[in-house]
């Protein structure tokens, strides 16, 4: 039985850039706050300042209480304030409101995601290389534990070696490891301890932050590449570091450019996240296109959690993989965690260290809560 809202409050908070950002309290204990990426596609959903927003909470929020706090039916209407309170609001109240519905149900197994971690950092997140993020998975399992030990090991290793070797600069906003490598060569490093680890290598190539539109050109490691001529190599880097997953490898309206990556790829999840803004038309788009094997799932790009939930339901269909991910700027919420168990997302992009580890340990004390539970086996659903 859902309780009655008795009480809304939103209060200003700060992420882990220092931004401040948004927080909505149910009852004086169902929390959800907003985060925020420094890296956005254009088709994201507007934010509005954070004093305003608290302002207006009273003027549209308040009118929930007395009502029981059911998590479809308030979040569906949220999406029709979003204009009025900006998608920073929608989220954390839609964030709340699952909180407010999240419980453990003994009789159901949970499927838990495999943590996709951001170990070496560039791009617009800081750093020296191209590339924004590269990624590490662990190919098998038993437990969540297991699972991000073996990225934590990774994660530690490669910053041990970065420090002998005086090339370690210190930490991006997701505390991801910023060096002084090029891509190339801190591909050549992430590649030999994925190995060592019995792990696959990722890629988040964020390539809006290197396009040029004027000229249709990619500046990669300060190198101009023709589009064709930067497909051609973006293949190449691919196939030589047996790249598993590969988000953002061109910019975000080349729909064909992916489809050209995505058929010759078989074995790579190229994903889109600018590219398709947690946006079901966008999808769409992409699914005719078949530009992508996968899609990132950001709920404050479209505003509420209903509304990602519906654009995974969508990729589900399609035989797309939904990757739930976590955006730079976060605070100390921990709602993608249980998002994560409750609708089966088989990846989870979380981050591995800093802030993060928040969203880690309640996966953790979910694993270890929940009566009846397994990891989610991502390479059967590669070849469904």
């Amino acid at each position: 039985m859902v309780e009655k809202i008795k009480d809304i409050k939103g209060i200003i908070t700060y992420n882990n850039r220092l931004e401040k950002t948004i927080e909505i309290i149910i009852n004086n204990k169902y929390r959800g706050m907003s985060p925020s990426g420094a890296s956005k596609g254009s088709n994201e959903a507007k934010i509005i300042d954070v004093e305003k927003n608290i302002q207006r909470i009273n003027k549209y929020l308040k009118k929930y209480i007395g009502e029981k706090g059911d998590f479809e039916k308030i979040s569906r209407e949220l999406k029709f304030l979003k204009d009025k309170l900006g998608s920073n609001t929608t989220t954390a109240f839609s964030f709340a409101l699952f909180n407010m519905n999240f419980k453990i149900d003994d009789k159901k197994t949970y499927a838990f995601p495999l943590p996709l971690s951001n170990i070496i950092g560039g791009g617009m997140h800081h750093g020296k290389m191209s590339i924004q993020e590269i990624l590490v998975i662990p190919k098998k399992a038993k437990t969540f534990f297991d699972a991000f030990e073996t990225n934590r090991e990774i994660y530690l290793e490669i910053k041990n070696h970065l420090k002998k070797k005086n090339k370690f600069l210190g930490y991006n906003d997701e505390s991801a490891l910023i060096s002084t490598l090029n891509s190339i060569e801190a591909l050549d490093i992430a590649k030999k301890y994925c190995d060592k680890h019995d792990a696959l290598l990722g890629v988040d190539f964020a390539s809006n932050s290197y396009y040029k539109k004027k000229t249709n050109t990619y500046i990669f490691e300060g190198k101009r590449y023709k589009r064709e001529k930067y497909i051609e190599y973006i293949e190449e880097l691919i196939e030589e570091y047996e790249i598993i997953y590969a988000e953002d490898p061109l910019q975000e309206k080349d729909f064909d450019g992916f489809r050209i990556l995505n058929t010759s790829l078989k074995n790579t999840i190229i994903t889109g996240d600018d590219l398709t803004t947690t946006n079901p038309f966008l999808l769409k788009e992409a699914i005719k296109n078949k530009s992508i094997k996968g899609i990132i799932i950001k709920p404050n790009q479209i505003g509420t959690l209903i509304e990602s939930l519906e654009v995974k339901e969508i990729a589900e269909k399609n035989k797309i993989i939904p990757v739930l991910s976590h955006r730079s700027g976060e605070g100390d919420d921990n709602t993608l965690s249980k998002i994560a168990i409750e609708y089966s997302f088989p990846l989870a992009k979380i981050g591995v260290a800093g802030i993060r580890i928040v969203k880690i340990n309640e996966l953790v004390r979910l694993w270890n809560s929940v009566k009846k539970k397994k990891m989610v086996n991502i390479w059967k659903i590669l070849k469904k």
